[in-house]
């Protein structure tokens, strides 16, 4: 069947059915049988949603069989009637996404005659293998949440690690849509997981990456959070790790409704670590956020409405400091910096003079230089153990403006027919910290986020065994960044002495800078950005029950859109980079020794730029769609074994532009360039291998992604379960966008013509010869000559993620279940870049004398594009003897070669709602794994930790309330009952910090006793044997320096070192008051960090970097905030 077909097909079975959710929308099931255990056809069982008065109805199959669907989060009361038989009751309480089992036994009696059975809801899961997790109303409503944030409450779940950073509220709150998806479900890619909002696709493309998160409700208006972690169902799909669903509340019967305001100022809060220890005070601060919600009946038992609202102004100050140049810096004198500063155009025998005095003299400081130090910050503090001398000042605050709705409407056609709608938006403004700089340098600016989402569904019972459900919908997400400059006007860059070669035709904006080491000399931004991204979707979903299979069939259809410009005349201005190099003992040397000196100020003063870069860009049109058919047996073999089947087929359709601006491979044949001199350096005339052009998709189509899905549950007893099961699911590839190169052109910065040894060019004058414009396909194989490149292959296949588990579930008393399992995933065709023009081994073998031997140049005059290997007379040696000598570096991408693997033990114990008391607890311990990228060239992909590698993690939260003591008196209502008291707790491993650069292994890198003065070992091996970095003569040295070009021998992380990560508790407590018209108020207090740890950042991994081991003393984390809450509901 062709796909064309299959799309059709879909949009088929989704039109000629009744509306649905497929989502978040559980079930009840169960077995009936006489006194005898004989199976009772034709039993009518009919379960009512107590707060709605909502009935949803089904018949018993010939064996004894029902089903219940859909049914929403809440409490029920479920009937069973058979003429003949007494008529069974009992009430429930069902949670999102519960797939519940009620086997309940008839006696022989008279249909008026009512038994009603006592027992709890069950908290057993025996009907699937599926591993998930409920985060109910009261604990999403009242867990202390310092960004209000429903989606962030599912790192409570075991198996799910946050992306490594610092706990700052400013990756939590609703807006942050590009940090708080950061996380890894039981070892999977980070931001490859799926988010729901009712069942609905809830993610945007933000950033090109697939996974990130696009509307966030308030909590006000969640029902329940679903975290699945481990999936065996084939309905669900499209992910690399788990999906977070969140349902929103629905109104009832009663109109019930509040109000709310939260309020934070700086007299709340404790004191950033850096601030005490400089004696400045606390940033001033302002968090106003009102909201509210309403619902309600449009029509009682029929039609109900549900409606919230919030909004935010926001200042949050931004800590931190840095390092930022002195006076006497300023003036170019380095003679109390510490290390020696050489004259690169000063040499005896080719090796570089230091300057006399360690000055530099006034006569070759660059005009443009030092009309930029009016910008940069002067020190206000004494360095720290990193050389921070520079502490951001008070008023250093971020601001955002935010607003939020959400309505939602649900209407009943009959008992068999229903149908809801919901629509909600958001926006935010975002004016980001000034760090000290003036308004026009700010190397931040105004940061923009919409949100909308749309769906309608309608579920139809189409017969007392069969359910139909569709879903249809739309989301969209527009980000938009700017630069304050724009802001106020534009800046006129001419004013720093900059030619108007350099500065004609781009925007009137602030040119970025920046020298390594010196954070306090970072000006200015570069680009700016606006995307819009629209996704359309409609899926269909058939359940009926035969015998005693429960049988679902589904297929699934969406299509996306995206947008991205840069409106900034289609100009990103690269920043101007400064490093040691130019003023080194060894300039040509990429591994530099602290021995060999060199300061990025000092060369940055001489204006001897090392990098920087202009892009223009056209817009770019992106369209990609997605098919899915699945079919799943959840087949109930017996009364204690349930047996779970399916299997689904997924297929991206590739990706195209609408004007096929991107590239779609390398074509190793292609004549790039006809070079007459190359023959006289051992090339031949023609040069082969070139880029080559999309005319519609830009990928070979992958057919073949089935993912079968099995488990079981086996119930030992009535409070013993079993289950295992395993999974293939794939990961979203709708960002996987080929390279533009040709429609995106960069004009490089040449730096040197040399090799190094000399600047070519200087920060007053930096491209004299102006800058290039796209010519997207014209070129052919010779577009980008002399430039690196990356390309994708065209057999590109979509990442799969294996899962598998086998565990206990125990329930306990108190209400409370246990569940003791081991967890694991394997993911495969990770997505890998590979280098295809490097040297081989052999080459590497000939030496750096030989390698980096400067020989005539043949390019000369042949690539616009190429730099220094356009105008230079000479090159080195190795550039001729790589595999395609017309260009430099090539990657290809998207090569299905990765690998990831995870296993570990995760144990959960809840003990749900009960005499006011509710609590979840998590433990993992876990190890994992990735393999992405070779050492070297040619070798296999190298096995390390991953990023987000955590050995233990350990999570509590829960919370108790005081019962309101109404029939006490007026003390015992008022004074003692009332309160709640909930907290959230983490105790976890760090992470893997990264391997230093350009160093091999060679000892232990630990430390008995890391401080941020020393956070491992950093005794050092130079490459000519001398010592750097050690404590004492008899210290084992950690690292060596490798020499330049030799053959790596270390990953990316630094194994048995992690990152600083506390002991966190964040607390509440709120006092409610109720009175007899049914108005209750209430105050909360809220503590985050609430014990006031202080964690660190990262260590300086730069060998050659005198703070190499240091951690700055900077407070990564938000210290102890306090917020406050009045709240007024009815």
């Amino acid at each position: 069947m062709c796909i064309g077909s299959l799309v059709a097909l879909a949009m088929l079975v989704a039109t000629t059915s009744a509306w649905a959710q497929a989502g978040e929308q559980g079930s009840i099931t169960g077995n009936l049988t006489d006194d005898q255990g004989g199976a009772l056809p034709g039993v009518t069982v009919s379960a009512v949603n107590l707060a709605t008065n909502v009935s949803t109805t089904g018949v018993t199959n010939a064996s004894g069989v029902y089903l219940l669907s859909p049914i929403t989060a809440g409490r029920y009361r479920v009937t069973f009637s058979l003429t003949g038989f007494t008529t069974a009751t009992r009430e429930i309480e069902a949670r999102a996404g519960d797939r519940l089992r009620l086997d309940v036994p008839l006696r022989v009696g008279g249909v008026a005659e009512q038994v009603s059975v006592v027992a709890e809801t069950p908290l057993l899961e025996t009907t699937t293998a599926t591993r998930s997790q409920v985060i109910d109303q009261a604990l999403v409503q009242n867990l202390p949440s310092s960004g209000r944030n429903p989606f962030t409450l599912s790192q409570n779940v075991p198996g799910v690690v946050g992306e490594a950073g610092n706990r700052q509220s400013i990756s939590l709150r609703p807006f942050d849509n590009g940090g708080m998806d950061g996380m890894s479900i039981n070892g999977g890619v980070v931001r490859s997981n799926a988010f729901t909002l009712d069942g609905a696709p809830n993610t945007s493309r933000e950033g090109g990456t697939s996974g990130s998160l696009a509307f966030v409700p308030s909590p006000d208006a969640v029902q329940e959070v679903r975290v699945q972690t481990s999936t065996y169902d084939a309905q669900f799909g499209r992910t690399g790790g788990g999906t977070v669903a969140v349902s929103i509340r629905s109104g009832t019967n009663e109109f019930r409704g509040s109000a709310y305001y939260i309020h934070r100022d700086a007299n709340l809060n404790a004191n950033l670590y850096q601030n005490i220890r400089n004696g400045i005070p606390k940033s001033e601060i302002f968090h106003y956020q009102p909201g509210g919600t309403i619902g309600g009946p449009i029509k009682r038992d029929r039609t109900f409405f549900f409606y919230s609202f919030e909004g935010l102004k926001s200042g949050l100050p931004s800590g931190g400091s840095q390092r930022t140049p002195t006076e006497l810096e300023r003036r170019g004198d380095f003679s109390q910096s510490g290390v020696t500063i050489y004259d690169v155009l000063n040499t005896i025998d080719g090796v570089p003079q230091p300057f006399p005095g360690n000055v530099i003299p006034q006569d070759r400081l660059d005009p443009v230089a030092m009309n930029l130090l009016q910008y940069m910050p002067l020190p206000n503090a004494e360095p720290d153990a990193a050389g921070n001398n520079y502490v951001y000042p008070s008023g250093n605050s971020r601001f955002d403006t935010y607003t939020s709705g959400i309505l939602r409407v649900d209407h009943n056609f009959s008992n068999n027919t229903r149908i809801f709608g919901r629509y909600a938006h958001n926006g935010r403004r975002e004016t980001r910290a000034y760090n000290g700089r003036e308004p026009v340098a700010r190397t931040g600016g105004y940061h923009h986020r919409w949100n909308n989402v749309f769906s309608i569904d309608l579920t139809s019972t189409l017969t007392p065994t069969t359910v139909s459900t569709t879903r249809a919908g739309w989301t969209r997400h527009r980000r938009l960044d700017s630069s304050t400059a724009e802001d106020i006007g534009g800046f006129d860059a001419s004013v720093l002495g900059y030619p108007s070669s350099f500065l004609s035709g781009l925007p009137s904006r602030f040119v970025p800078v920046s020298a390594t080491d010196y954070g306090g000399a970072s000006l200015g931004q570069g680009g700016g950005q606006d995307g819009v991204a629209d996704d359309y979707y409609v899926s269909q979903t058939f359940t009926q029950i035969r015998g005693r299979h429960q049988l679902k069939v589904g297929a699934e259809y969406r299509t996306a859109r995206s947008l991205v410009e840069n409106p900034y005349r289609g100009a990103t201005l690269g920043t101007f980079t400064h490093s040691r190099q130019f003023t080194s003992l060894r300039p040509t040397v990429a591994n530099l020794a602290a021995a060999d000196g060199g300061n990025a100020f000092a060369s940055f003063l001489l204006g001897y730029t090392a990098s920087g870069s202009v892009t223009r860009s056209d817009p770019f049109n992106w369209r990609n769609s997605y098919v899915a058919t699945f079919i799943q047996d959840d087949w109930r073999v017996s009364n204690r074994l349930t047996v779970n089947l399916g299997l689904r087929w997924d297929y991206e359709v590739p990706t195209t532009e609408r004007d096929n601006r991107v590239n779609n491979g390398f074509d190793p044949a292609a004549v790039a360039l006809v070079c007459p001199a190359c023959p006289a350096s051992g090339l031949a005339a023609e040069l082969r291998g070139g880029l080559t052009f999309a005319n519609g998709a830009i990928y070979d189509r992958d057919l073949n992604d089935f993912g079968p899905r099995a488990g079981f549950t086996f119930q030992l007893n009535q409070q013993t379960v079993v289950r295992g099961g395993y999974g293939l699911t794939y990961l979203p590839a709708d960002t996987d966008r080929g390279t533009v190169t040709g429609f995106s052109r960069q004009t490089p910065y040449v730096a040197s013509l040399d090799s190094g040894r000399t600047p070519a060019n200087r920060l007053s004058n930096p491209y004299p010869n102006g800058i290039l414009q796209p010519i997207g396909a014209e070129g052919g194989a010779a577009t980008a000559l002399g430039t690196a490149i990356n390309y994708h292959t065209r057999g590109r296949e979509i990442p799969e993620f294996h899962q598998y588990s086998i565990g206990i579930q125990r329930q306990l008393p108190w209400r409370s279940v246990l569940d003791v399992s081991f967890v694991g995933s394997a993911t495969r065709k990770r997505p890998v870049s590979l280098p295809v023009n490097d040297l081989s081994p052999d080459q590497i073998a000939l030496g750096d004398a030989y390698l980096n031997a400067l020989v005539s140049n043949p390019f000369v005059g042949l690539m616009p594009d190429g730099g220094a290997l356009n105008t230079a007379a000479t090159v080195q040696r190795r550039q001729l003897l790589r595999p395609y000598p017309q260009f430099g570096d090539m990657n290809e991408q998207l090569l299905p070669l990765g690998t990831a693997d995870y296993a570990g033990i995760q144990v959960t114990w809840e003990k749900r709602l009960s005499q006011g008391i509710h609590v979840l607890l998590g433990y993992t311990g876990s190890r994992s794994t990735e393999a992405l990228s070779p050492l070297n060239q040619g070798e296999p992909l190298y096995n390390q930790l991953t990023s987000t590698h955590r050995p233990h993690v350990l999570r509590i939260s829960g919370g108790w309330t005081v019962p309101d003591f109404d029939d006490r008196g007026w003390f015992m209502r008022h004074i003692v009952g009332g309160w709640s008291l909930n907290a959230v707790t983490f105790l976890r491993s760090g992470t893997p910090i990264n391997m230093p650069g350009n160093v091999d292994l060679i000892g232990d890198p630990k430390v008995a006793h890391p401080t941020p003065a020393r956070w491992f070992n950093t005794c050092t091996l130079t490459v000519a044997g001398t010592r750097q970095g050690c404590v004492s003569d008899s210290e084992q040295p950690a690292f060596q320096i490798r020499p330049d070009n030799a053959l790596d021998t270390t990953g990316d992380r630094l194994e048995g070192v992690m990152r600083h990560d506390p002991f966190y508790m964040d607390f509440s407590f709120f006092k409610t008051i109720r009175t007899a018209s049914r108005v209750d108020f209430q105050i909360r207090v809220e503590m985050f960090n609430a014990t006031n740890v202080v964690q660190w950042g990262t260590p300086n991994t730069t060998v050659a970097n005198v703070n190499f081991g240091t951690i700055a003393e900077n407070q990564a984390n938000d210290p102890r905030s306090v917020q406050l809450q009045f709240r007024v509901s009815y």
